[in-house]
C-alpha cells in the first residue's frame, strides 16, 4: 500500500464563447474536478468504487474523471471534454480522451 500526490488536468473544447469571452470559467471548472476527485482523496483507492477489484493505475483515474467531467458538462452543449491528464509526478502522466 503506498500513496500518490496526483495532479489532474482537463482540456476542454468548443467552439463558442459566452459573453465574457469564455468557453468556461476556470473558477467552474476547478470546481468540477475538484468534486470529481474529492471522493479519491485521502482514501485507499482499492476500497473505492469504480476501483473494487480493479488497478486503480492512474490511466483508470483519468479515465474515471474523464467520463466524471464529461457528465457534469452535458447540461452545456457548447463545451466539451478534450482529454483529462492524471501526474504520478513530474515526468510520469497518463492522458485518457475519447
Amino acid at each position: 500500500l503506498h500513496g500518490h500526490n496526483w495532479k489532474v488536468g482537463v482540456t476542454l473544447l468548443g467552439d463558442k464563447l459566452d459573453n465574457a469571452g469564455m468557453l468556461l470559467d476556470f473558477h467552474d471548472l476547478d470546481a468540477m474536478i475538484k468534486e470529481a476527485v474529492d471522493k479519491f482523496d485521502h482514501r485507499n483507492l482499492n476500497e473505492v468504487e469504480p476501483f473494487i477489484g480493479k488497478s486503480p493505475s492512474s490511466e483508470s483515474m483519468a479515465k474515471v474523471i474523464y467520463y466524471d467531467i464529461a457528465k457534469r458538462l452535458e447540461g452545456n452543449p457548447d463545451v466539451n471534454i478534450k482529454y483529462c491528464e492524471v501526474w504520478e509526478n513530474e515526468r510520469s502522466r497518463a492522458r485518457y480522451y475519447e
